[in-house]
């Protein structure tokens, strides 16, 4: 048979080819069409079912994330509320317990009354009572409800157990009474402890869950000190967790799952395990189906709540159950993806039945019956297609497909020349014309892409060497960039460092009048805002976003102000024009904002003022111009009577780097403190605006929001003093000093022998090697840049020794580019000093490595020490003596100093504070300001 075919014709060949090959295809495809539907359906089946599971899980865990959002939302409202309600309770007064008085409370779980004989509690000296009415105010809780709108209570404690005893609330009991007398047990009925109580008894914020009264509420409760500083009972905020679930319920209630499925919360472990908390509609909302069995008499709701329940936060599973509701004729196969979360007991479940499913399978199952049917007939009438062309076309192709076979392997050979030769008219003809132009044109290409492939080789390799270099050249650049900060970094604070380091020492002696201690404050004042500043052109010459580190703290803004304008006065006088800080009355003593960058914005807006000032005046006021809940709105305007700016700059003052026609007369400035100005005042929430007339003068005014504060919260820096010497009976540590700075290094050496250390100094590296060697010092400050061989080096040498394994090595540097501070304890460093340091900073590392105690210089010092911490306000004035108010006024109007100096002795021996800020503003000359005093404190 095979010779047979061998020996035919080609014509019969491409019959028999076609024909059979068309049979065998047909034969397959149909074959393999049956096979791959069967496959097929395997497959949708297993993916259906895959999509389903994965809709359960998605629709699971999009209300798992619902609820976790909306707990998340609660928690932020709880936090500010107990923010809210800490700044109220503290507005009004401290905690205090006096007279005993009957209570009656009740258990809040059992309901059973016992008596309790406690002390009344105060609130700023007011008993909060028994109120129980809601018609007659209680303080705290009733204004903390009117600023959040929700509940308040404050607790006391009742026992030595830590039953805490409702004494002030607005939550309500039957008959609209409010709440007072019930009390929450240390103990539960069941024998557990209370998780609210034992959390507070440590000292800790209770924030989650809990049952309040006769209900559950998402609370927060927190410690309660009295003015004796022990515990007394506790503060709560809280929010009914049925309104929370009422938000978020018409949101599950209207998700649904296939046809008819539909998504469920039950509750897990507490009280309401087995219960509806959202069901199918709402019909079951509340029913306990703990005890519910399905057809084979499994506990289906118990295995979902310990399926759940079992889960980790965010993780799902899916279960299978027969479930018959309602109405329904039997139970039917279900498939649920459950969810546990945890802080609301809720354990969530999307659920739909399986036979819903069927639909979605018969549907495709019905495609691919009618896909296979129609394949077999194209098949057929394929078959008998082929047939009748195969016989008709074999003959037409035979005869030329010699010539072109021949042809083409001459071609493979690459003969490109060669020509097939055109016999016929026809398909046959013309492609054998085209295989010659084809072969033509395969001839140009090859040539044409040798040719593209040499010029494009030597184009890569010209652009990748072009390309090395622009590489090379940024690398050096940004070296460069970063060797010149750091240098800079190093040049501005090492000088800086030395600067404020003497004047704080000349400061520390006690022959200084208290003028002279002004100048010296000032000095420091300065050098700090230098400081400051250097800090800014830095980060700007990185090329970096200025991310400011907000800081809020609370201060004395008249203090702020009177220390801006110490820093003016001089210069004020050496132009010859008024400058003047006016103060609103209404104005607060303290505030809660970032003092640092306030003050920085309040100096830049001065600052401009006084560069293009050079006759008239300069004022800054501050005042307050409005209210917006707990915070308060200042205002803050600098006007000078300069040049004024024109309408078209206007948009340069606040661009880095730009300067008006002014600045540029003027040639002084870097165009960047008025950019610098505004980013600050924006991060802070405020603005600041500018208004100008040219040839006028200007008004920049800032906008700030800030809080209002409480003087018990400001930082005493005064308190302590400044460090005497080492207490006695401490050891005397040896001190190693490296700086290659002789006035760093001077300055740092005289710093610590002078409360008593003993020191060594040491210029450079390998010095200081050889000292450590020879001495083995027990501390040793060591400077990161140095000649010879640097800090870090210096510090892992040191290290390598058994002394210096022991030893406390702490790096100091005015290079603050270089790395952080992170990077430098790395190295082998226990700690980093950044230059420009305080007497304070190097005193506080020894003292904790050491565990050295030191004695303090008191107030003694210096009489002036207190005198300058006051600030004259116009409270002070109006707790004078009308006679001693005119002695003094007159005196000032007569400009006579010693009658001036007898009045204010006068009332310092009588008001020390009042007399203190008097002799500051006497010291300076500051007449003018005493007269303003006075005339506003009269109402003249």
């Amino acid at each position: 048979m095979f010779t047979s075919y061998r020996n035919a014709s080609l014509s019969r060949k491409i019959s028999l080819i076609l024909i059979g090959g068309v049979l065998i295809t047909v034969a397959a495809l149909v074959s393999l069409a049956a096979w791959q539907s069967s496959a097929y359906s395997s497959v949708v089946r297993r993916e259906v079912d895959t999509l389903i599971n994965a809709n359960l899980d998605s629709v699971t865990q999009g209300v798992y994330n619902l609820v976790q959002t909306e707990d998340d939302a609660v928690r932020q409202q709880l936090f500010q509320n107990m923010k809210i309600a800490e700044t109220i309770l503290k507005r009004s007064g401290d905690v205090s317990l006096s007279d005993r008085v009957l209570w009656r409370g009740t258990n809040q779980f059992t309901g059973e009354s016992r008596e309790f004989v406690l002390p009344k509690m105060h609130i700023g000296g007011v008993w909060l009572g028994q109120n129980t009415a809601f018609d007659i105010w209680t303080p705290v809780v009733d204004e903390v409800s009117a600023l959040v709108g929700d509940t308040c209570t404050i607790f006391q404690l009742a026992d030595i157990t830590g039953d805490m005893l409702r004494v002030a609330t607005n939550i309500s009991i039957e008959k609209g009474k409010r709440a007072i007398g019930t009390f929450i047990p240390a103990i539960h009925p069941d024998g557990t402890e209370d998780p609210v109580i034992q959390t507070v008894l440590t000292g800790k914020t209770y924030n989650g869950r809990a049952f309040v009264v006769n209900e559950w509420y998402l609370t927060s409760y927190k410690p309660l000190y009295d003015v004796n500083g022990s515990l007394a009972g506790m503060l709560y905020v809280g929010v009914r967790q049925k309104n929370v679930e009422e938000r978020i319920r018409q949101a599950i209630l209207q998700t649904k799952v296939g046809k008819t499925g539909y998504v469920y919360i039950l509750g897990g472990r507490g009280e309401e395990k087995g219960h509806y908390i959202i069901s199918n509609k709402g019909e079951r909302d509340g029913e306990n189906v703990w005890d519910v069995r399905d057809t084979y008499g499994h506990f289906v709701i118990r295995d979902i709540i310990a399926a759940a329940t079992a889960l980790s936060p965010g993780e799902v599973t899916t279960v299978r159950y027969l479930w018959q509701n309602p109405g329904e004729l039997e139970p039917r196969w279900k498939i649920a993806c459950l969810a546990y979360y945890a802080p609301w007991d809720w354990v969530i479940g999307s659920s739909v039945y399986e036979d819903e499913l069927q639909y979605y399978w018969e549907i495709l199952s019905r495609g691919r019956i009618a896909m296979t049917d129609r394949m077999i007939v194209a098949g057929f009438i394929l078959i008998l297609g082929t047939i009748a062309a195969g016989f008709l076309t074999a003959r037409s192709i035979s005869r030329p497909v010699g010539a072109l076979t021949q042809a083409a392997e001459r071609i493979i050979r690459g003969d490109y020349d060669l020509r097939v030769p055109v016999s016929s008219g026809d398909e046959i003809g013309e492609l054998a014309e085209t295989f010659n132009v084809m072969t033509g044109r395969l001839k140009e290409t090859l040539e044409g892409l040798a040719k593209a492939r040499d010029e494009l080789e030597q184009k890569v390799s010209e652009r990748t060497s072009e390309l090395e270099t622009a590489k090379e050249a940024a690398e050096k650049a940004n070296r460069a960039k970063s060797t010149f900060l750091a240098n800079m970094s190093h040049e501005l604070r090492t000088p800086l460092n030395a600067i404020l380091g003497y004047t704080r020492l000349i400061q520390k002696k006690g022959a200084l009048s208290s003028r002279q201690r002004g100048y010296l404050e000032t000095v420091i004042r300065g050098g700090e805002h230098l400081l400051g500043l250097i800090n800014e052109l830095l980060e700007v010459s990185r090329n970096e976003s200025i991310k400011a580190n907000i800081q809020f703290s609370t201060f004395h803004l008249p203090l702020l102000l009177s220390e801006v304008e110490q820093l003016f006065i001089h210069r004020a006088g050496e132009k010859e024009i008024r400058f003047e800080v006016v103060q609103a009355p209404e104005l607060p003593p303290f505030v809660v904002t970032d003092e640092r960058r306030l003050r920085q914005i309040l100096i830049n807006l001065l600052e401009n003022a006084f560069k293009f000032t050079r006759q008239g005046f300069v004022l800054l006021r501050a005042e307050l111009f409005g209210r917006e809940g707990a915070s308060l709105h200042l205002a803050f305007e600098v006007e000078d009577s300069g040049p004024g700016i024109a309408r078209e700059e206007m948009n340069k003052v606040f661009q880095y780097f730009e300067q008006t026609a002014s600045g540029r007369e003027s040639a002084e400035g870097t165009g960047l403190g008025m950019a610098l100005s505004l980013d600050y005042a924006r991060m802070l929430g405020g603005d600041i605006t500018v208004r100008s007339t040219l040839g006028q003068g200007t008004v920049f005014r800032l906008e700030l929001p800030v809080f209002p504060g409480i003087g018990s919260e400001v930082e005493d820096t005064n308190a302590v003093g400044r460090v005497k010497m080492i207490k006695a009976g401490c050891m005397i540590p040896l001190v190693l000093v490296v700086d290659d700075h002789k006035d760093n290094l001077e300055l740092l050496a005289h710093l610590l022998t002078s409360v008593g250390f003993r020191v060594l100094t040491a210029s450079g590296g390998l010095e200081a090697l050889k000292l450590f060697q020879m001495e083995r010092p027990d501390f040793v400050f060591l400077d990161l840049r140095m000649p010879d061989i640097d800090g870090i080096e210096a510090a892992k040498r040191i290290r390598r020794t058994e002394e210096g394994r022991k030893a406390g090595i702490v790096a100091v540097t005015a290079s603050v580019v270089d790395m952080d501070r992170r990077e430098i304890l790395s190295k082998g460093f226990d700690g980093v000093i950044a230059k420009t340091y305080t007497e304070d900073d190097i005193f506080s590392v020894l003292g904790d490595f050491f565990g050295l105690e030191y004695e303090y210089e008191t107030a003694a010092a210096g009489e002036a020490v207190s005198s300058e911490r006051q600030v004259l306000t116009r409270s002070m004035l109006e707790e004078l003596p009308e006679e001693l108010k005119n002695e003094l006024h007159q005196a000032v109007l007569r400009l006579n100093v010693r009658e001036i100096t007898f009045v204010v002795d006068k009332i310092r021996k009588l008001y020390k504070k009042t007399g203190d800020a008097l002799t500051v503003l006497v010291d300076n000359l500051e007449y003018e300001r005493i007269l303003r005093f006075l005339e506003v404190s009269d109402g003249r």
